[in-house]
């Protein structure tokens, strides 16, 4: 499974020379994520990884970096059980770090910055009048 997010990520990220109209890559993926689920399906913890990985598929074919950023927390959060689950806490350890590093990135990148152009905005109209 490691490998094909790995070739998803890398696919998503050149997105300047694919389309991102094309539907068919998400399908293929998802696809592909589905059925490895199903061939190495070991209960409904299985169901985690898949899920995450869905989402972030999604979620990196989008132009939003913002929807990248919150896929970063669900993925960290839903790999993270299913690791602990099969205690492979090395592992766990890797998903802490990408769902902190998510958090520390919405906080500056969207909630920051949104109360920056705030105060910048409540600025602006204040000179004007």
């Amino acid at each position: 499974m490691s490998i094909v997010n790995f070739i998803r990520t890398f696919i998503f990220i050149q997105s300047e020379k694919i389309n991102k109209r094309i539907y068919l890559l998400v399908l293929i993926f998802a696809s592909i994520i589905i059925g490895n689920c199903i061939y190495t399906w070991n209960g409904l913890i299985s169901i985690l990884p898949t899920i995450g990985s869905i989402i972030r598929t999604y979620c990196l074919w989008q132009n939003n970096m913002k929807l990248v950023r919150i896929s970063g927390i669900s993925t960290g959060i839903l790999y993270g059980v299913y690791y602990s689950y099969y205690q492979s806490w090395f592992i766990v350890m890797g998903d802490i770090i990408l769902l902190f590093t998510s958090i520390i990135s919405i906080y500056k990148n969207d909630i920051k910055s949104r109360k920056e152009e705030k105060n910048e905005n409540i600025s602006n109209k204040a000179w004007s009048n």
